[in-house]
């Protein structure tokens, strides 16, 4: 069975957006475009790549509010980062911008998860036990 998960992204027309969601559906995951409030019996990636918290906050509203009422007990959004470790580095993209755009809107209870694109097999594997342990209930 597939785990169905909501992205919320403004990468989606660009070929490291499409490699990750292939990588996905390759893990066993589902993913769909997060285009609504969150509903708490789902789960919620946020690209945090190549966007300024401006255009997050314009296109998500409900993000602020939904992370000031999360708790570690009940986590529902993962914050992510997309890279591909045959041309980048995952703290020089990091730094970038994702960073600033992190510790802008979330808690430490909520650990940044970085997607290496060029190795979507050993990514899933630890997305997985990243979910497992802190955002499945």
């Amino acid at each position: 069975m597939d785990t169905k998960v909501y992205i919320a992204s403004q990468n989606q027309n660009n070929q490291e957006f499409n490699s990750f969601i292939e990588g996905l559906k390759q893990g066993g995951f589902s993913p769909l475009e997060a285009t609504k409030e969150i509903n708490d019996e789902d789960l919620y990636f946020l690209d945090l790549s190549n966007v300024s918290l401006k255009e997050l906050e314009e296109n998500y509203p409900w993000l602020k509010e939904e992370l000031l009422r999360s708790s570690i007990y009940h986590l529902r959004i993962l914050p992510l980062f997309i890279y591909d470790s045959r041309k980048e580095d995952p703290f020089e993209k990091w730094e970038e911008g994702a960073n600033e755009i992190y510790e802008s809107l979330f808690s430490e209870e909520f650990k940044p998860f970085a997607y290496d694109i060029s190795n979507p097999s050993y990514a899933n594997e630890e997305l997985k036990r990243v979910l497992s342990l802190y955002y499945v209930r």
